[in-house]
């Protein structure tokens, strides 16, 4: 686990979210350039995946091509790179929705709830989403899918924690996040075992 403060690339670290089984998640910030101090959504993938011979070329041709894919309904790739073994991703920020919640005892001050995550709002407030929210989720999903699958790009690992969903004002927008993770943490050689094995090639672009 990274610590506050810690620099990766343009980037720095703000604190650590999660560890799933595509890495470390981080929320960041900007250090440079015109967005400097924007937040971001910060991906460290696995050391066992990293160290693979051959996994840097496969990993910057994958992001390459993940780059391009931006629209309606996607949590964009932005920035990507190396430093030593580390192989990150920066993505959009999705800051959420916010809901003020009672204090449990007298005298407390009330917590606040963020939900991002499709799975954030059926564990804690299914009742919010109206018919007329889940069918604006559900374009946005299509819209999304749809751009990817003609940009030859498959997500592998869609599922409600990796769907981001923000309501506010009266409007609701979803967005895929993670693209790309999936086929990077499946990369292997052919005759991997061998020392000679052929790396597998990028099939994004």
């Amino acid at each position: 686990m990274l610590s506050e403060g810690t620099r990766i690339g343009r980037f720095r670290i703000l604190r650590w979210i999660r560890e799933g089984g595509y890495g470390q998640s981080y929320e960041g910030e900007k250090r440079e350039g015109e967005d400097r101090g924007k937040k971001c959504f910060l991906k460290l993938l696995p050391r066992e995946i990293s160290e693979k011979p051959g996994f840097s070329e496969y990993f910057h041709q994958e992001c390459q091509a993940l780059e391009q894919l931006q629209g309606p309904g996607i949590c964009a790739l932005r920035d990507f790179g190396v430093m030593k073994w580390k192989h990150w991703l920066s993505y959009d920020w999705i800051e959420g929705t916010q809901f003020e919640e009672l204090a449990a005892n007298d005298g407390d001050e009330p917590s606040v709830l963020t939900l991002k995550t499709l799975e954030d709002w059926m564990l804690h407030r299914p009742d919010e989403i109206e018919p007329d929210d889940l069918r604006e989720i559900m374009v946005d999903l299509h819209r999304a899918l749809d751009r990817a699958h003609k940009y030859g790009v498959i997500h592998g690992n869609l599922k409600p924690s990796n769907i981001l969903v923000e309501k506010k004002e009266g409007s609701v927008r979803a967005f895929i996040g993670e693209f790309g993770l999936n086929k990077l943490h499946a990369f292997n050689q052919r005759g991997a075992k061998e020392s000679t094995g052929e790396v597998f090639s990028s099939q994004s672009m």
